[in-house]
Order: structure tokens, then sequence, then C-alpha cells
């Protein structure tokens, strides 16, 4: 088992830019300090947790997990069914970089569909947990349980949907580019 893949905290600079700019060994996270990511620390806003850079992909993108890869780019590629004109713009610069054929392109955003519905649906229940005790633990682990397997399998319809060569250039991009825009962080 991959030993950054517990329970850790990771953001990527690609989903998080309030982090692209950090050059440090370590990063100050306080309540509140990500939007729509404050369910974890309840209503104390009195305390704050210095985390370390376990990984910064920009080193050593190797060391980055395929699967966490994968949920980054998911989430980053996840639009409505319907996207407004900003989201669809969005995605295809995305997209862009990957030069896919028209059927590569397709698939791979049929793949996709829904996703980013029941994302916000996971974000909406976890935005109602409240407390800090081992039931508001538990059900936010559950939840981020359910988020990484809906994750797992929207990677997995674009991997059996993807043309062999589609494959191959979305496997180099991730490689190449998407690692080295993610960097986990935890306790040493």
């Amino acid at each position: 088992m991959n030993p950054y893949t517990g329970s850790i905290l990771w953001f990527s600079a690609l989903l998080m830019p309030v982090l692209a700019g950090a050059q440090t060994a370590s990063a100050p996270v306080t309540p509140n300090a990500f939007p729509g990511h404050n369910h974890s620390m309840a209503s104390s806003t009195a305390h704050s947790l210095t985390l370390s850079v376990l990984v910064d992909g920009k080193n050593n993108p190797e060391l980055i997990p395929d699967d966490l890869a994968y949920r980054h780019f998911v989430m980053a590629l996840s639009a409505p069914r319907i996207p407004s004109l900003d989201e669809s713009r969005r995605r295809e610069s995305l997209l862009q970089p990957l030069n896919f054929t028209s059927g590569d392109h397709d698939a791979l955003i049929g793949a996709l569909a829904g996703v980013k519905e029941n994302l916000d649906a996971l974000n909406k229940t976890r935005d109602t947990v409240t407390g800090r005790d081992a039931a508001a633990s538990s059900k936010l682990l559950g939840l981020r349980d359910q988020e990484r397997a809906l994750l797992d399998e929207a990677s997995n319809r674009m991997r059996s949907t993807l043309s062999p060569q589609g494959l191959i250039q979305f496997e180099a991009y991730l490689r190449d580019h998407v690692k080295k825009h993610i960097v986990i962080y935890g306790n040493k």
C-alpha cells in the first residue's frame, strides 16, 4: 500500500489555486482557509495546523500515485451534463493539450457524465456535518470514501472508453503534466 494514500490531507495546485504559490516546506492551514472545505474543522477558528509537504509533484512526480492523479484530473474535468459556456470552455482548455481524436474526446466527456452532479451532492451532504465528535468524523470519512469511489469509477470508465492511442496520450499527460501540479501535505 502506498503511504501517501492513507489518512493524509492532499491538495492540488491544479485544483486549489490558493496553494499554487506555496514554496515552503510547510503550509499553515486554518479553519475555513479553503472555501467549501471547512467541514472538517467545524466551528473552531482558534486552532491552526501546520502540515509538511510530503511529496511535491513538481520535484518528484513519480512519487504521486496514479489513482490520485486520475482523481484530480476527473475533478478538474467534471462539468454539469449541460455545461455553461464558461464550464465548457474551461473543460476544453484542459483537454486541448491532449490532442485527442474527436472519438476519444467525446468518449472521455461521456465517461464523466453525472460526475459533477454526484460530487456536488456529496459536498452538500458534507457541508451539513457538524460537530467534532466520533460520529461526525465517521460521517466525513464515509463521504470521503464515497467521493473516492465515485472518482475511481469515473477514472475506470475513462480508461475503458478511450482508444488504445488515446489512453497512451492520456496517461502520458497525467505523468508529464498533472502529477507535477500535485502536492501532498500531511504530518511527517
